[in-house]
C-alpha cells in the first residue's frame, strides 16, 4: 500500500482534532524546512526515523546507450537517506 500525502493530512487532522487544511499547512511547513535545509547543503536528522544528506556525484564519462558514442555525463547533487537503526527495528518486528 501505499501512503501519499492527502493520506498523512488526514490522519493527522484526525490525530490532533484540527481542519484538513490546517494539518496541510503544517505538513507543507515541515518539508519545505527539510527541502530547504537540503538545498542549502545541510544534513536533515529526524531522530528515531530518517537522516537525509545530499551527495555531491562527480562527472563521468558513459555512453549513450542507443549510438554507442562515449558521452559525459553531468555532476549532479543528490539526495539520499539512511534509516535510523530504531526505525529498522520496528520495521524488522524487534521493537514497537
Amino acid at each position: 500500500m501505499t501512503v501519499y500525502k492527502k493520506d498523512l493530512v488526514n490522519e493527522y487532522a484526525a490525530k490532533k482534532g484540527i481542519a484538513k487544511t490546517e494539518a496541510a499547512e503544517r505538513i507543507d511547513d515541515i518539508f519545505k524546512i527539510v527541502s530547504d535545509n537540503l538545498c542549502a547543503g545541510n544534513d536533515v536528522k529526524i531522530s528515531n526515523f530518517f537522516n537525509f544528506f545530499v551527495r555531491n556525484l562527480s562527472e563521468k564519462k558513459g555512453k549513450n546507450p542507443y549510438t554507442k558514442e562515449p558521452m559525459v555525463i553531468p555532476a549532479v547533487r543528490s539526495v539520499h537517506a539512511r534509516m535510523t537503526k530504531p526505525l529498522k527495528d520496528r520495521i524488522q518486528g524487534k521493537r514497537k
